[in-house]
This record gives C-alpha cells, sequence and structure tokens, in this order.
C-alpha cells in the first residue's frame, strides 16, 4: 500500500515504429512472417518483456514490413521458419520511443554451404528426414575441456562483461534445410565466429513432433565467416565434407 502523503509517478513513452525490409537471395521475400521478441539475455534494464508470439507479422510482395505500435528498447527481428523449427536471420533492433526504425533482414553476407557424410559410410539415409536441430548459431569462447558445471559457470560470468553482453546480444541461429544427399546451404550469414551441429537418428518421421528414433551420430564444426573483401562483394564459405560420427543405438 502507498501511503497517503506519498505519490507515485510512473513516465510512459511513446510507442516507436519500425519499417523493414527482408532482402534474402535465394528465395521469396513476400509472405514471410517475422517476429518481434526478447533478446537471447535481456539487459537487467530493460523494462518491457514480450510475450511470445505477440509481435508478428507478413512482408508484402516486395519483402516489406512494419511494426506500427512497437515498446522501446532493445528487441530483436526474426525470419519465423515455420511450425517446429527455430527462428533465422535474428537481427538486433534498438527501437526508441516516438521514432522510426530502419531495419534490413538479409542481403549482406556469405553463403555457407557443406555437405554432411557418414564418418563410417555403408548406410543408406535419407538426411532431411533424420537430422535433429541441425543448426549453425553463433559460437561463444568457451575454453576447451570444460565440464557442464564449469561451462555454466564460465556463461555466467562471460555474461557480465562488456564482450559477453555484445555477443549475446547479436546472437544468430539459422536452421538447416538439409537435402536428401546430406549438402545444406544457408544464406546471409554475417561475418563472425560459429558452430555447425545436429544429431543423426536412426529412423525418420515428423520432427516437429519431437525426437523419432533413437541417436545414432552427431557433428559439431567450428565455421569462421570472414570479413568480406569490399561492401559490393558477394563470398562463399565451402565448409566441404562435414563428417557426421556415428555410434550404436
Amino acid at each position: 500500500l502507498t501511503p497517503a502523503n506519498h505519490s507515485v509517478s510512473i513516465r510512459l513513452q511513446p510507442w516507436g515504429r519500425i519499417q523493414g525490409a527482408l532482402r534474402l537471395k535465394s528465395r521469396s521475400n513476400a509472405g514471410q512472417e517475422i517476429t518481434l521478441s526478447d533478446p537471447r539475455k535481456p539487459d537487467s534494464s530493460q523494462i518491457v518483456s514480450l510475450s511470445s508470439g505477440a509481435y508478428a507479422t507478413r512482408t508484402d510482395e516486395q519483402g516489406n514490413f512494419a511494426f506500427d505500435q512497437a515498446p522501446p528498447g532493445r528487441f530483436i527481428l526474426c525470419l519465423s521458419e515455420g511450425l517446429g523449427q527455430s527462428a533465422s536471420h535474428q537481427t538486433s533492433v534498438l527501437i526508441q520511443p516516438g521514432a522510426t526504425t530502419l531495419v534490413q533482414i538479409g542481403g549482406a553476407g556469405d553463403l555457407v554451404s557443406g555437405r554432411l557424410v557418414l564418418s563410417s559410410p555403408g548406410q543408406t539415409l535419407d538426411w532431411s528426414k533424420q537430422l535433429w536441430d541441425p543448426i549453425l548459431q553463433t559460437r561463444l569462447p568457451y575454453a576447451p575441456g570444460l565440464s557442464l558445471p564449469a561451462r555454466t559457470e564460465w556463461l555466467r560470468q562471460y555474461e557480465q562483461t562488456e564482450e559477453g553482453r555484445a555477443r549475446i546480444r547479436d546472437w544468430c541461429s539459422y536452421p538447416l534445410e538439409v537435402q536428401p544427399d546430406g549438402t545444406f546451404a544457408v544464406e546471409d550469414v554475417p561475418p563472425g565466429d560459429y558452430e555447425l551441429s545436429g544429431q543423426l537418428l536412426d529412423a525418420t518421421g515428423d520432427l516437429s513432433a519431437g525426437v523419432q528414433g533413437h541417436i545414432i551420430g552427431s557433428f559439431r564444426q567450428d565455421v569462421t565467416v570472414p570479413q568480406p573483401a569490399d561492401a559490393a562483394s558477394s563470398e562463399k564459405t565451402d565448409l566441404g565434407i562435414v563428417p557426421v560420427q556415428t555410434r550404436k543405438p
């Protein structure tokens, strides 16, 4: 309760506005769902927290989109990849009260490609249906050989540093679209350090409903996307063969 002689002042800020454009190079930018959500690790000073799915819109025929009433603060824009899949092409956006923020998703960065191959050949697979959570995502600079508790403690301390806050704020992840023969490509990946990972299952199924079968293999590889030679250049990062280590189910 507030004493009768004590007043509480609440200062409200006006909405901000986002005017954006989706500019992916190898697929249609029309009719794609864009969501606005909290950063992976919200800033302790962040006043507003967004409910999952509260802010979503679709691009028009030219790939343009807008959020006319957006809360002030730092959030992320994501391209929604559909039910059961991770969002991709996260883009950090700082929304100022009473102002329009211009932002572009995609249109710059490398094409990262490769092919998944079993370390022990001889098994016939449909890679497009037997992978669980294949993803390219921002890599954190863990020291090698840390146990899980040690990694957890390291991450807690890293999040308190300026470098850690910046790395986590600008976190990027790209779900892999893997073809039946194991080839994959991810477009518009900005320069930086990433981790390529995923798990192999012993059966095909509807992975959007959860893990089907048993995990029989996995892969993990560090990936560095270099800075482009110039702003107008279009670069490609070919990872070549990515071995998938198998084990008994």
